[in-house]
C-alpha cells in the first residue's frame, strides 16, 4: 500500500513589523477578493506551504519572481495613502542562490 502524507496550505499572517516569510515560489495565480482582482502566491517554506494574497505592492514586486525562485516577503507595517486609506506595506525580495 502506498504511503500518504497530507500537503496543506496555510494563509500567511502578518502580526508585527519585521515579520518575514521566506520560501520557494511554487505557484502564481489570480483571484478576486471583495470584487478586486489580485494575485495569489504559494511559498514553500521549511515548515509548510503558505498562501500569500496579493496587494498592489506585492503583485508589482512578484512580476519579477519566477516559479522556483526563493522569495522573502517582509511586513513593514501600515501606511496611509493620499486619499486616507490604510494599506499594509511589504518589501519583496528574490533571493540569489548561493
Amino acid at each position: 500500500m502506498a504511503r500518504r502524507r497530507m500537503i496543506s496550505n496555510q494563509l500567511a499572517a502578518w502580526q508585527k513589523v519585521g515579520d518575514t516569510l521566506t520560501g520557494k515560489l511554487v505557484e502564481k495565480g489570480q483571484q478576486t477578493i471583495n470584487g478586486n482582482d489580485c494575485g495569489r502566491y504559494v511559498l514553500q517554506a521549511e515548515d509548510g506551504n503558505y498562501i500569500v494574497n496579493g496587494t498592489r505592492q506585492i503583485d508589482e514586486s512578484m512580476t519579477h519572481a519566477e516559479i522556483g525562485d526563493m522569495v522573502e516577503i517582509e511586513y513593514q507595517g501600515v501606511a496611509k495613502t493620499s486619499n486616507g486609506w490604510e494599506v499594509s506595506r511589504f518589501a519583496v525580495y528574490v533571493l540569489d542562490e548561493e
